[in-house]
């Protein structure tokens, strides 16, 4: 049984998601695995936290893993001192600053899976290349002017690119573009907002800021072919799937009619992609974490909730889960300086 450090307490670990009425298959897996090691697993909504004096208060109830939770058995309660911290979902984006700022003071004195602030700035493609130093990653530009982004392009006029929203997800506006197509001027100017067209039917004064961020990744042909995503924890490859898009379609997501791929093994090229960009993640303070790559290329990152452990055989699911777990309580020994757990 996981106990406090000098206390017959057991560890507590608060896993912040957005409803409780959809739980998901990592709430329920990761939940269940720390109820089953004596850790007091709590749910807290994460679009309601709030700062009462110092402490942090939160919409939340105490669940072991197993069936459904009723919302009416949520109250507010204290986030009092928890071991253990897990962002699992992106906060509204109504409230999402604020919900970044309180549990970033939170993850000051608390061990967070994935630390708050690393998170919010490499949860998304701007940064990327930071997890990189290599230069595996497919080249990327990010910018909301559509002249920049164009202009960038343009010094590799014979690239097709990918077109997408910098901090979004599930395939959501992604978007190919080739070179001299006849959509090339229509698509970088939709993406980045549509400013000459806005600011020509209104005035500039009426209308405000018309900006929109993209991110311009050049493609890589790998993809059309099959996207892989593997899960790593601490540094460590846990395991690996493929997705292949459906015909007409260039997107692998599940959302969009992705292509389950089972059974290949990672090469060793890939396995160094991987292991490079963990250890870089893991500089900060990101634990566990989904990587997308094709070809040798990283392509993406997904830190909160990555899925993946539902995807593996079914055999092996309850031993993966566990090595995760495993790993995780290995880090959290390491945050603390002691053998905590």
């Amino acid at each position: 049984m996981s106990r406090r450090p000098g206390s017959d307490s057991p560890l507590t670990a608060w896993l912040f998601i957005d409803s409780v009425s959809s739980l998901d298959f990592n709430h329920r897996v990761f939940a269940a695995e720390l109820a089953r090691r004596g850790v007091s697993v709590h749910l807290g909504l994460l679009n309601s936290v709030a700062l009462l004096d110092s402490d942090v208060w939160v919409q939340g109830v105490t669940w072991d893993g197993e069936g459904t939770v009723d919302p009416e058995s949520l109250s507010w309660e204290p986030v009092q001192s928890p071991d253990v911290g897990w962002m699992m979902n992106q906060p509204h984006e109504s409230v999402s600053r604020c919900v970044w700022q309180i549990l970033w003071r939170l993850n000051q004195h608390c061990f967070f899976v994935n630390d708050i602030a690393g998170l919010f700035f490499l949860n998304s493609k701007t940064n990327l290349s930071m997890l990189d130093s290599r230069r595996n990653s497919a080249g990327l530009f990010v910018a909301n002017d559509y002249q920049v982004l164009k202009g960038a392009i343009a010094r590799r006029s014979d690239s097709t690119w990918i077109l997408k929203p910098p901090n979004s997800g599930a395939g959501a506006d992604v978007f190919i573009l080739r070179p001299r197509s006849d959509n090339f001027d229509a698509l970088l100017q939709s993406v980045t907002g549509n400013a000459d067209a806005i600011l020509e039917l209104n005035a500039r004064a009426l209308q405000g800021f018309v900006g929109r961020y993209a991110a311009a990744q050049e493609y890589v042909p790998a993809a059309a072919r099959e996207v892989t995503r593997v899960l790593v924890a601490g540094g460590e490859v846990i395991t690996s799937y493929g997705r292949r898009p459906r015909s007409g379609e260039h997107r692998t997501n599940y959302t969009h009619g992705g292509e389950l791929v089972t059974g290949r093994k990672l090469t060793a090229d890939e396995i160094e992609v991987c292991n490079l960009a963990s250890v870089n993640l893991q500089n900060y303070g990101i634990r566990f974490a989904g990587l997308d790559i094709a070809g040798n290329s990283l392509l993406e990152v997904n830190l909160l909730n990555p899925g993946g452990i539902c995807n593996a055989a079914e055999a092996a699911q309850g031993t993966l889960t566990s090595r995760v777990v495993d790993i995780l309580f290995e880090s959290y020994r390491n945050w603390r300086g002691n053998d905590a757990v």
